[in-house]
């Protein structure tokens, strides 16, 4: 075939610069999960005493295995906007809450709220008892509108001490 090489070339540069969104694309939505829950294969020990949450735009970092007790939690504000820590009993799926207005909806069948929670601002911190002394899954939620849906939650395994 005929033509002229300059055309050539920007066909080849076009299809090289659409593979390589492409890969780029593919590599992002393919990426692990932000919220991962340990197997039980991993035998991560319960965390005991007091536990500290880091919250930030738009995770929940800390524990996720504790040994039920009543726990001293200390919610830290590590990002640049207000965020919560509400703490949540149930066996629904963490990332399929039922949702209004872009919040969890804490009255719905299957959700006990143990803990609910309060604006921290950037900066600070919050300090409060919680009762996990009753073994069985919880999230930890930011329910501030749309940072839940943006994947800020935390799944935490309470279980029977020894």
């Amino acid at each position: 075939g005929g033509g002229k090489p300059e055309a050539k070339a920007i066909v080849v540069i076009v299809v090289a610069v659409v593979a390589l969104l492409g890969a780029a694309v593919l590599f992002v939505t393919t990426g692990q999960p932000r919220n991962t829950k340990p197997t039980a294969t991993q035998n991560v020990a319960p965390a005991t005493g007091p536990q500290s949450y880091s919250l930030n735009e738009f995770t929940i970092k800390g524990a996720t295995v504790l040994q039920a007790a009543s726990v001293s939690l200390t919610a830290r504000n590590t990002g640049q906007v207000a965020h919560q820590l509400t703490v949540l009993k149930t066996d629904l799926a963490a990332s399929k809450l039922p949702l209004k207005g872009g919040q969890v909806v804490e009255d719905a069948p299957g959700i006990q709220v143990v803990s609910p929670g309060s604006d921290v601002n950037p900066g600070d911190s919050q300090q409060r008892s919680v009762d996990l002394s009753t073994p069985g899954n919880y999230l930890f939620i930011c329910n501030i509108a749309g940072h839940y849906g943006w994947g800020m939650y935390s799944e935490l395994d309470v279980t029977q001490g020894n």
